[in-house]
């Protein structure tokens, strides 16, 4: 018998050790009363203790079509963005009768092998995944780990080359949107304050941002696209003192910028809670756009101008297309669809003169 690991095991790997089927593993781990001897029965069950074996009950409630279940990854619970994400599965979802599990992905305390570990232990129908980042390896190991068939729909994620459903948003063209707003008010000397590019998310965005200027005619230099670094903050919500970190480096600026992109509103907050408090005014000394339209747009101070982001509505299409494929039976649909921006203004920007 090999010693526990922490990898979880696979039904092939207790037929292995005992030297019996997959099938003999199989009904004896569902307990459906095939005839084994008890001491066969005990050696398999004690393998798979020790071996860290997960039963696989997604694959079995899709084989009795009992999946009511439908598992939502999200890398954030403060984010306002995500909120409005989950508002909208859940509209749809809960309609039809699905219960929704949420996992944290950047919680310390779930890592990707402990998700994957507790989705292959619950019935679940299918997932709506939306990480923040365009690592495949959550999806890969999912696969690998016996859920082939397991329905996905991404949502502001993305899987080179995949098959799956999703629903994303042109972040290029609301970024270019939002610089030339600003530069049709007068700016030029216009900064982007953003995050580590880990995704196509943010990447689109500072892209967005290098195309309005540059078709505008404005040189860039490095000092315009400033970004807080992934790694210097290991708590999960590091927007919020982004924001703050990379307005101390705007105000130190020899040559200060007469606005600012935000990678999205939570970064933006920051910006204005660190001008606020050191009398830097906003939009009379500085410019501030911020990106998504999330909850507290409207009641910050000044009210943020932003460019929206239809979460809620992404929320309600991805969940749409998944329980499309759930009710379908068959393989995943395929369709991709890209959400257009739309610009809000309220009170962060003013016009140069």
């Amino acid at each position: 018998m090999s010693e526990h690991t922490n990898k979880a095991a696979t039904i092939k790997d207790i037929a292995r050790v005992c030297e019996v089927s997959v099938t003999t593993v199989s009904r004896v781990l569902s307990n459906n009363g095939y005839p084994v001897s008890r001491e066969l029965s005990e050696k398999i069950i004690k393998a798979a203790q020790q071996l860290n074996y997960t039963p696989n009950l997604f694959a079995r409630g899709l084989k009795t079509n009992e999946s009511s279940e439908i598992a939502v990854l999200i890398p954030s619970i403060t984010n306002p963005f995500y909120t409005s994400l989950v508002s909208g599965i859940e509209n749809n979802a809960v309609k039809e009768g699905y219960n929704i599990i949420f996992y944290n992905t950047n919680n310390s305390n779930l890592s990707e092998e402990r998700i994957i570990k507790s989705i292959l232990g619950k019935r679940i129908g299918g997932m709506i995944i939306s990480t923040g980042s365009d690592n495949i390896s959550f999806t890969q190991g999912l696969q690998d780990r016996g859920a082939p068939s397991i329905k996905i729909v991404l949502v502001d994620y993305a899987v080179p080359g995949s098959s799956y459903s999703s629903v994303y948003f042109d972040y290029r063209k609301g970024s270019m949107m939002g610089v030339e707003y600003l530069i049709s008010k007068g700016h030029s000397k216009i900064v982007y304050a953003g995050l580590e590019p880990i995704s196509r998310t943010r990447l689109d965005r500072i892209n967005g941002f290098k195309d309005a200027m540059s078709r505008a005619g404005f040189a860039l230099n490095d000092k315009q696209i400033l970004l807080y670094g992934q790694s210097q903050d290991g708590n999960e919500n590091i927007e919020f003192r982004a924001g703050n970190d990379l307005a101390q480096r705007i105000s130190k600026l020899e040559d200060r910028p007469t606005a600012v992109v935000a990678v999205n509103d939570m970064v933006a907050f920051g910006i204005l809670h660190y001008f606020n408090k050191n009398r830097i005014k906003v939009p009379e000394d500085i410019s501030v756009l911020g990106f998504d339209d999330g909850l507290f747009c409207e009641v910050s101070c000044p009210p943020l101008t932003t460019v929206r982001v239809p979460s809620k509505q992404m929320g309600e299409m991805a969940a749409r297309l998944l329980l499309d494929d759930l009710k379908s039976g068959g393989g995943g649909s395929g369709i991709n669809l890209t959400m257009e921006p739309v610009l809000v203004e309220r009170s962060t920007v003013s016009g140069i003169r």
